[in-house]
């Protein structure tokens, strides 16, 4: 096999779904590529997932095919998580759906409020073997998560403790970027925002985890480890995360003041 021939084991999943559709449909490649239009060698080429398909080709084949938006759909879910670790993709998307999201963090700003150079001086030595195109491509999924979620006005909620607010990711100026976008999106009203201070640390200590409620009412956890990230929906589960949020919200600032005292950190950079 060339190198023009190399499957994309990620598009080979929507190229499987589109050869499945195609089949249960009673049509052949040639037929396909009449109606869609495409050439036989370009439906084919999808289907083995040696080629990268276009959007306005799923929307094309889509109304080949009469699915109703299928294909598109699959497109924009792997679009959006293609370059996302395998961990973190369960959790994606719970939060495109989720009416809240509560997250703790005590290692470094939240992945959904972190600035592209933030996210890339994160990222960097994490993924050391990565070319400067594939680490961007990362940058890029993790920056990119909020105006989606945003856009559909479900109530987000942070607590961070407060070393995670000094400390100089990257360099001074892209922390003092970074403490610039939590401010703006907390006075715009698109989050509420809470720093645990150093003398109350007694849940502080919590590995970070995040609480997500769906529209139904049910709620799903996520807690990081070393290796990456666990998600979970059983009900006892997710209590242990909602009550120690809870106690976390409790012992924190204020987001008035906690604003307040990220104005007064970045006043010192």
């Amino acid at each position: 096999m060339d190198m023009a021939e190399k499957v994309d084991a990620v598009w080979a999943q929507w190229g499987a779904e589109l050869r499945r559709i195609r089949s249960l449909a009673g049509k052949t490649q040639a037929q396909l590529a009449r109606d869609a239009p495409l050439s036989r060698q370009q439906v084919s080429a999808l289907e083995k997932g040696t080629r990268t398909p276009k959007r306005e080709y799923a929307e094309e084949l889509d109304r080949a095919l009469a699915t109703g938006g299928a294909l598109t759909a699959l497109w924009d879910e792997i679009s959006d998580t293609k370059d996302v670790p395998d961990h973190l993709k369960s959790i994606l998307k719970v939060e495109r759906q989720a009416a809240e999201i509560r997250e703790y963090q005590s290692v470094v700003v939240p992945g959904l409020l972190q600035t592209e150079d933030y996210a890339r001086a994160i990222l960097g030595p994490r993924y050391m073997r990565r070319t400067p195109e594939q680490l961007q491509q990362l940058v890029k999924a993790r920056t990119s998560r909020l105006p989606a979620i945003v856009s559909s006005g479900p109530l987000l909620w942070f607590v961070v403790r407060s070393p995670v607010m000094r400390c100089p990711v990257g360099g001074d100026e892209i922390l003092k970027r970074q403490l610039e976008r939590i401010i703006d999106l907390s006075e715009k009203g698109e989050i509420e925002f809470q720093i645990l201070p150093d003398s109350r640390t007694g849940a502080g200590f919590h590995p970070p985890f995040r609480v997500s409620t769906m529209p139904d009412g049910k709620t799903v956890g996520y807690a990081e480890h070393a290796m990456g990230g666990l998600t979970f929906d059983k009900m006892k589960r997710v209590a242990v995360l909602q009550a120690a949020f809870g106690a976390l919200q409790a012992d924190a600032l204020s987001p008035d003041d906690s604003i307040a005292m990220i104005y007064k950190i970045k006043g010192g950079l």
